[in-house]
Formats: structure tokens, sequence, C-alpha cells
């Protein structure tokens, strides 16, 4: 794991070059590697030790995020430069990882899903069908939260496929039961509790039995900054966190007191550049922004504070120097 900033090792900010790792050893630095060669040759050992049995395998490889640096291969100029080259070594690793899954004989019996958690970082900007698209993250316009999914399973999926069905990732935690062939629950056990499952299962659509999922609409939350480190805890910054739905077509805008502060038909203005809420004057958008709005009653009143548990105290530290030092949890 790559962690330990957020509680005062400051050595740990580093993830690249000369990066800072966890492991159950202990945490310390690597001089002379790079942090996602680390990380990558991690997964493909274990896909070695366990191809005989199951496996589940969630994998952040690192790449790409701030802050952009060059990768061993490619040295750049600039950031849009870094950029590019990160995600050329975030392919490369990818298919590492691919080609040892046909290795150890077992790709054709794996689910590959490969996602990112949000989109470009503010400070990147390119061009899509001749049109300037700049970085979102954080943000929950289009480019903010619009991230990849590919899914690929050789022999059962069909390649090259685009889907319009709705999924969100609270999805993929009962779809991968559906593919492992676990018996389905409406709940499950969170803590010494049952919860009912937010998620859908898209596996159908994965299978070429469905075009769409049972989802009426999906969600996306606004980001940065949304919690801080307090003696309570993590706790949120926000009693309601701005949001947005959408269905196939239509996306609404919700702001922290619950309204609705947006609407936009991303079918026909994909770049979100005219606002529809004083526009709706069609069957098919009052019914969506109805649809969408209600939605909103069915969100608890306070989002709840991020479920947190701290790593186990790090008892030692292992510099380059090979000293032992102690660092605690604040």
């Amino acid at each position: 794991m790559w962690t330990g900033y957020e509680t005062g090792v400051e050595k740990s900010a580093e993830r690249y070059q000369d990066p800072y790792i966890y492991t159950r050893e202990g945490s310390r630095t690597y001089p002379g590697q790079f942090g996602p060669d680390i990380f990558k040759d991690f997964i493909i050992n274990f896909i070695r030790e366990h191809k005989d049995g199951p496996m589940f395998i969630y994998y952040p490889m690192v790449l790409t995020h701030t802050p952009l640096v060059n990768t061993p291969l490619e040295s750049a100029p600039d950031n849009l430069g870094k950029h590019k080259a990160m995600v050329r070594y975030a392919d490369l690793i990818t298919g590492e990882i691919v080609r040892a899954l046909k290795d150890a004989g077992i790709l054709n019996n794996t689910v590959l899903i490969w996602t990112t958690d949000n989109g470009t970082t503010r400070g990147i900007s390119g061009n899509r069908n001749g049109v300037l698209v700049e970085g979102g993250k954080a943000k929950t316009s289009e480019p903010g939260i619009c991230a990849p999914f590919i899914v690929s399973w050789p022999g059962k999926i069909a390649p090259g496929k685009v889907s319009e069905a709705l999924v969100d990732f609270t999805d993929i935690f009962p779809t991968c039961l559906d593919l492992a062939g676990v018996e389905p629950r409406k709940e499950w056990p969170v803590g010494d509790k049952l919860e009912p499952l937010d998620g859908y299962s898209f596996e159908e659509v994965l299978l070429g039995k469905a075009e769409s999922t049972p989802r009426e609409w999906i969600l996306s939350m606004g980001g940065g900054n949304h919690a801080r480190l307090t003696q309570e805890g993590v706790e949120n910054q926000y009693i309601f966190r701005d949001r947005v739905l959408r269905n196939e077509r239509y996306k609404l805008y919700i702001n922290t007191r619950r309204e609705a502060d947006q609407f936009f038909d991303l079918r026909m203005d994909p770049w979100e550049e005219n606002d529809l809420m004083d526009s709706l004057i069609t069957p098919a958008r009052q019914q969506s922004f109805e649809q969408l709005l209600e939605a909103v009653s069915t969100f608890p009143q306070q989002d709840n504070d991020p479920r947190y548990k701290p790593n186990p105290r790090q008892s030692w530290d292992v510099p380059v120097t090979g000293e032992s030092q102690v660092w605690k949890l604040r």
C-alpha cells in the first residue's frame, strides 16, 4: 500500500520515484525503483501463487495521478507530456498483467474490470472530436465524473461492444457475486447488521442477454475537500453533498440544499452548455426531470461520515540509512 502521508509520515508522499510503501513487513523507501512497478510485481506474483484456486484482486495501480512525473520509459518537458507518458505506462502495466493471466492459464476464466475513480485533473486539457475538453476532477461536470469502464472475459463477453446501460460503482459488487455464482441476497452483512444492497447486477448486459439494467438513474457525488480528520475521526464537511443524477439522456444537478440546480440533455448537449431548467417544454424532459428529482427524496437527510478504520500502528520504519524510527498515528 502507498499510505501514511495523512498521519504525518512526510516521506510517504513519494509514490513514484523512490517510493515509500507499506507491506506486511513494514514501511520503507525503495530507492531507485518506480512505485507502480512494485505494485504490479506484487499482483503478478499473487496471480502465479494463487492461479489454482478462486481469487479476487482489487488493484489501484497509482497511475495516473498527480504529481505528474516522468516514467522509466519516457521523459517529457511539461505536465501534459508527463500525463500522456503515465497513461501509456498504465497501459503497459495492464498488458503485463493480462499476459501474466495468460501465462498462468487462467485468462479465459478471469473477468477483468478496468476503470478509474474520476476524470482527469483540472490542469490537463485535451481535444475530442475537435472540442477542447478541460480536466474536471472533483467537479460533477462530465469531464469530472466520466470514467473509462472496460470489462473483458474472453469467450464470454463479446469484444468491442459499446453499451449504453446505466451502471455505477455500487453495481460492481452484486455483479461480481453473480459472476462468481454466489446465491443472490437482498441484504448483506455490514459490521454487525444486515444492509440492503444499493447496486444492481449488470451480469446479463455483459453476457449479451440484456441491453439494460434495472436502474432508472445513476448517481455521482461532488468531490474535493469533502472530509476532514478531527479528534472525533473522519467527518464530512457537508450535511448533504452536492450531486448529480442522470438517466440515459438527461442529467440533473442537485445542490447542498437538496434543490434542483441545473438540467441538461446530454444526448443533444454533451458539453452541458444549455441549461433546460426553465424550458421543460416536452413530455420527455418533464418526465425525466420529475423522475430524477423524486429520487432525491429517497436519500437520507444527512450524509454519513466515512467509515474509517486506521491501519495497525506501524511500529517501525526502515529508511534508506537503515536506522529505525517510530511513527505514531495522530
